[in-house]
C-alpha cells in the first residue's frame, strides 16, 4: 500500500488539461491511478485534508468556474478517497504546521498532514516551497519546457526519528517510478539518485 496525496496544484493542472482538451499529462495519469486504487501492482490510497479540499474549492471559485463544480469537485476528491483500499475520510489538522520553518503556511499545513497522516508520495508542482531545513534533496532529473529552456526536478526527502518518511516529488517523477513499478521509498531514492 502506497498513501499519496496530491496538492492542489495538481488537482488544478488536470482539470486546466481537461479544459483544454489534451491527453496523457502527468496530472491525468497520476488522477487514473488514483482512481483505479492502483499503480501496477502498486495499491494506491488517496489521502487529503479537509483544509486542502476548502483550498481546491477557493482556488476553483477564484478561477471563475461556477460555484457548483467548484464544490462539486471537491466533492468528488473525497469520493476518490473514500473508495480506495483503506476507504478513508478527509482528516482535520489541528497542529503541526507552526513546527516547520516554511515560508508558506498553508504549504506548511500540507506537509505537516502528510506526515502527521503518514503519507508516503506527496506529488507537487511546487517543490521548491516544501522544502525545510531538515529536509534531504535528490535530483532526479532535468525536463525541457516550452521555453527552450530545461528544468532541474528534484524529490525532498522528510525523515522523522520515529521512521516516519515522506517523499515529496514532481508530478513526472511520479508518473514515471509508479508506472515502472518503483516504489518512491527515501532508501530507495538514495541508492536510484545518488
Amino acid at each position: 500500500m502506497l498513501r499519496l496525496c496530491l496538492d492542489v496544484n495538481v488537482w488544478i493542472a488536470y482539470l486546466l488539461a481537461l479544459q483544454r482538451g489534451r491527453t496523457g499529462t502527468a496530472p491525468m495519469r497520476l488522477v487514473a491511478m488514483v482512481r483505479d486504487a492502483a499503480a501496477g501492482d502498486i495499491p494506491l490510497q488517496l489521502t487529503i485534508s479537509r483544509e486542502m479540499l476548502g483550498t481546491l474549492e477557493r482556488v476553483l471559485k477564484r478561477q471563475g468556474l461556477p460555484d457548483r463544480l467548484a464544490e462539486g469537485f471537491p466533492q468528488v476528491v473525497d469520493g476518490l478517497m473514500r473508495v480506495g483500499p483503506e476507504k478513508l475520510h478527509p482528516a482535520m489538522l489541528t497542529a503541526g504546521r507552526d513546527q516547520l520553518a516554511m515560508a508558506d503556511r498553508e504549504d506548511a499545513g500540507v506537509l505537516a498532514f502528510c506526515i502527521a497522516d503518514r503519507v508516503d508520495l506527496l506529488v507537487t508542482d511546487n517543490l521548491v516551497d516544501f522544502a525545510t531545513n531538515d529536509s534531504e534533496r535528490r535530483d532526479t532529473r532535468h525536463v525541457s519546457r516550452s521555453d527552450g529552456t530545461t528544468r532541474q526536478l528534484f524529490a525532498l526527502l522528510h525523515e522523522r526519528a520515529d521512521g516516519v518518511s515522506l517523499v515529496v516529488a514532481h508530478p513526472i517523477d511520479a508518473v514515471e517510478w509508479l508506472t515502472t513499478g518503483f516504489r518512491p521509498t527515501a532508501a530507495a531514492l538514495r541508492q536510484r539518485y545518488p
